[in-house]
């Protein structure tokens, strides 16, 4: 019986050993699997869009600034998760566009916001000829517009 005693007790250091490994492991890589949210640029939104405006996703989808907002977006050159490829409905629905489609639909007349991981825009925001309003940013997102 001493030896079944000391085989479970064994098998037993080996499992919270294991525990105690991955979660110090978690704790390094948690910066990296944390996405930071949108919240408070979604906040903005509210605060200024009215009827009619369009709100776009630029190069991801963030699902916390649709939550927040209570709105419909459109989401510009970003597939993932959304599968939209599986989707008829959703590619037929004109939300999903590339970045030419983008650059038509921004300079439209009418009011757009959208919302960007600051490392997806600067080829965007380089570009001399691309016109925008940042109205806010957090620490890895900034929320512009085509109009004040």
């Amino acid at each position: 019986m001493a030896g079944a005693d000391r085989g479970v007790r064994a098998a037993l250091g080996g499992v919270v050993a294991t525990m105690a490994v991955f979660l110090v492991a978690l704790q390094f890589a948690a910066p990296d699997i944390i996405k930071p949210g949108t919240k408070p640029l979604a906040l903005l939104v509210n605060a200024q869009a009215r009827p009619g405006d369009r709100v776009l996703h630029y190069h991801e989808f963030f699902h916390d600034f649709t939550f927040y907002t209570e709105r419909v977006v459109d989401v510009v050159g970003f597939k993932g998760e959304l599968e939209l490829e599986e989707d008829a409905a959703a590619q037929a629905s004109g939300r999903f566009m590339d970045d030419a489609k983008f650059r038509e639909v921004w300079s439209q007349p009418a009011r757009v916001f959208a919302v960007a991981r600051k490392r997806d825009v600067k080829e965007l925001f380089a570009d001399s000829g691309f016109r925008y309003r940042l109205l806010g940013e957090s620490e890895d997102h900034y929320l512009f517009s085509n109009q004040p």
